[in-house]
């Protein structure tokens, strides 16, 4: 594993960082952009397979680059697990916050305000403590098909290994997002 100082040397790691930037920005954008209120018809398959498959998609694109965490969750597994620096890990999440805030933004300025956004709000029947029980579960089931799928030990598996995590994405949402949201 290389040094925080080996990393921030090195302009390898800049591109990561820019991937990573990149990735959340184009999550989020096409994400959040199916959840947006055309129409309530199938609303919950859209929106799992919007992520689902975008994820895979760009785990696809920048996995050579980066890695493909895309996610703090996964990063922050990823530095735990002393698979990343901390360096790389930090700015890692930055970089996918300042990704995320962008790709919001240019979804706002995109979407009609007569559409509503793509906010979401805890359904009424759940209590915070239940939404974050049903979200830490769902992180957990991405983190850890993300370093099953990756195990370069694993012999037994072939296939995309973005198409799993994006299936997994996809399996997360089909499960969540009718109870979280309302």
């Amino acid at each position: 594993m290389l040094t925080s100082i080996d990393d921030l040397r090195s302009l390898r790691f800049w591109k990561a960082v820019a991937a990573e930037c990149l990735g959340s920005l184009l999550l989020v954008l096409v994400g959040c952009g199916s959840c947006v209120d055309w129409d309530t018809e199938n609303k919950v398959v859209r929106v799992s397979l919007c992520f689902g498959l975008a994820y895979a998609t760009i785990i696809w694109t920048f996995y050579h680059v980066s890695g493909g965490h895309i996610n703090p969750s996964v990063t922050f597994a990823h530095f735990v697990t002393r698979r990343v620096s901390l360096a790389r890990a930090g700015l890692y999440i930055v970089a996918q916050l300042i990704g995320a805030l962008i790709g919001a933004g240019i979804l706002k300025g995109l979407t009609p305000s007569s559409r509503g956004g793509a906010a979401t709000k805890l359904h009424q029947e759940m209590n915070s403590g239940q939404g974050f029980g049903v979200e830490l579960f769902i992180t957990f089931f991405l983190v850890m098909t993300y370093f099953a799928t990756y195990d370069k030990k694993r012999k037994d598996l072939s296939g995309s290994f973005p198409l799993t995590i994006g299936l997994a994405i996809a399996a997360c949402h089909l499960f969540a997002v009718s109870i979280l949201t309302h």
